[in-house]
């Protein structure tokens, strides 16, 4: 049933369809830029925190960044990652045909 309306415009005329792809492009960037532009006003004119608050680590430490982003990226490529189990799904190489 959802898919009905963006069928039948598709159907009618591309061009419709495209054009309103462009107006919801449009409406998402403006409405992206005005809160971004709301929550500075309200971090400049009310801030809970310093913007020293960023950077503190709480305390805690463990190493620079130059040995942390090589662990991290290793914790993306274990073989228990979501991508892993889809590349090698039984049930996804019996899609592939």
């Amino acid at each position: 049933m959802l898919f009905a309306l963006p069928l039948r415009i598709n159907i009618i005329s591309v061009a419709l369809a495209a054009r309103i792809n462009n107006v919801a492009v449009f409406t998402e960037m403006v409405g992206t830029v005005v809160v971004a532009l709301i929550l500075i006003i309200l971090f400049a004119t009310k801030p809970i925190h310093p913007v020293s608050f960023l950077f503190d680590t709480g305390g805690v430490t463990g190493g620079d960044i130059i040995t942390q982003l090589p662990l991290a990226a290793l914790m993306g490529s274990s073989p228990s990652s979501a991508s892993s189990w889809w590349r090698t799904s039984p049930k996804r190489r019996s899609m592939r045909g």
